[in-house]
């Protein structure tokens, strides 16, 4: 019997660790197997960005990452992910103190024993947007220390308005379903933060 593996995902409000966590709610159950017996457990991450570019990171070996042993069990199935976590041939995307990209990142998930012999696969999607959430969220913090009643219509504060709104179009957005349209409206909205800072808000 195949685990009907799953992934829950956590962007810290810094942007600068993902939390992976195992949600998978048949561990040892059904004859399947127990956390304690994988050989390999391996994890891909393909990251595309908001110009299209696609770059793939070497595979993360989470047995060695996590120490995962024979006594392991679903609590210690917690990985984290930051810049450094990112290679690619060993060269690390930044530290620990960097963010981490917006853009869709899409996870393989691989768990293996050798008694019996099984393998498991996970194909997942998630969309990190974490660097132009916070910039929006300090646009919005600025308008509201300048915002008066009569400066509604005030150009700058229209535009801070549009780009939440446009934030959160993006959250509604099928990430699995509009790819293209979902990196199309990251890149539009990353364009509207960078030159947002012309007008007096």
């Amino acid at each position: 019997m195949a685990l009907n593996l799953s992934l829950s995902y956590v962007e810290r409000n810094d942007n600068k660790l993902l939390t992976i966590t195992d949600t998978t709610s048949d561990w040892g159950v059904g004859g399947n197997i127990s956390v304690g017996d994988v050989t390999t457990m391996t994890l891909a991450i393909d990251i595309t960005t908001s110009d299209g570019t696609i770059t793939s990171y070497d595979t993360i070996n989470v047995v060695t990452l996590l120490g995962l042993d024979g006594t392991s069990v679903q609590s210690d199935l917690v990985i984290p992910i930051n810049a450094a976590s990112l290679t690619v041939s060993g060269v690390p995307l930044g530290t620990v103190s960097d963010e981490l990209p917006d853009g869709i990142w899409d996870f393989t998930y691989t768990v293996t024993s050798s008694f019996p012999l099984t393998t498991t696969v996970l194909n997942d999607t998630d969309f990190i947007y974490g660097v132009v959430r916070s910039d929006v969220y300090k646009l919005l913090r600025k308008m509201n220390n300048s915002y008066e009643w009569d400066g509604c219509m005030n150009e700058g504060v229209l535009n801070v308005i549009f780009a939440k709104t446009y934030l959160d179009g993006i959250n509604v957005s099928d990430i699995s379903a509009r790819r293209t349209a979902v990196t199309d409206q990251l890149y539009t909205l990353e364009r509207i933060i960078l030159n947002i800072e012309t007008y007096d808000i």
